[in-house]
Order: C-alpha cells, then structure tokens, then sequence
C-alpha cells in the first residue's frame, strides 16, 4: 500500500476522512464498492434537522426517532448508549459488497472459518462498519450466512 493511501486509511479508521480522501480511495481498482468513510451523523447538532432559513429545527426525539428508523432498517448503527451518534450506511452499497462477500468466501474456502471485521474489511475494500453491516444482513438472512462474535468476529456457514 502506498505511504499516501496508509494515511488515507487511517483517517478513516478514526472518522476523520474527507470528501476528498473517499474519492482517492474509491479510485484503486481492487475495491468492490467505492470505499468511503461511513458518515457519522450525530443527532444533537446534525445540520440535516434544522431550517435555518425558517429558523426551525426538529426536536431531538423527533431526531432520535428519524435514525432509529434508519437503524431498524439497517442502514445505520448506533455508536453510543446516549443514543447521539449513528454511523450510516448506504443499503446500495451493503448490496455490493454482500456480491463481494459471496465471491470472497467462495474463493477462498471461508466456509466455517472465522475471520476479523478488520479482516473481513480489507477483503471487501471497505471500512469496518460496512463490514459488519454486511455480515449482520448475513447473519439475518435465512439460512443463515455467518454469525458474528462481539464486535470483532465473524465466522461463516
């Protein structure tokens, strides 16, 4: 991996990518989706609720109750207790990678082996939380494709 690529990566590994940096990295011909960092979309001061124009903004249950939707559909992930922070995932992207994965597993005799996020990320070319929403559609498919260990495990069927 290039030197410029390693930073690249970890910025995203730490939230902290930008526009730009999704754009280098959604260039390299290995990755099965453009890889972007997740957004962070916190529910206390997300410009995305508020009208500034009419100076109104959506309350922050109304705020909590849009993001659980997203969560209950798997295209967000809670990343606090307090319920303030989701990490989104786009689902168009989920279905991609979830191609990716089929082929990874199948092309590489992954069946009943158990692998890291980490690892599993750097097959698909994408970040953590991608993978794991990946393997949670998997786990939630029926038959079951994989089980997931914590934050940290995956182990395919």
């Amino acid at each position: 991996m290039r030197a410029r690529d390693a930073r690249i990566e970890a910025r995203i590994a730490t939230n902290e990518a930008t526009d730009a940096d999704a754009t280098d990295i959604g260039t390299r011909e290995n990755s099965a989706v453009k890889r972007r960092a997740s957004p962070i979309v916190r529910a206390d001061v997300e410009d995305a609720f508020v009208n500034a124009t009419l100076a109104r903004a959506l309350p922050l249950d109304a705020r909590r109750a849009v993001i659980d939707a997203l969560v209950a559909s798997g295209d967000a992930r809670w990343l606090d207790d307090a319920s303030t922070r989701a990490r989104v995932v786009d689902a168009r992207d989920l279905a991609a990678l979830d191609d990716a994965l089929t082929t990874h597993v199948e092309e590489y005799g992954l069946s009943g082996k158990v692998c890291t996020m980490d690892e599993l990320a750097s097959a698909l070319g994408t970040d953590r939380e991608r993978a794991r929403a990946v393997a949670e559609r998997r786990r939630d498919a029926r038959p079951p494709g994989c089980a997931i260990f914590g934050d940290d495990g995956v182990k395919f069927a």
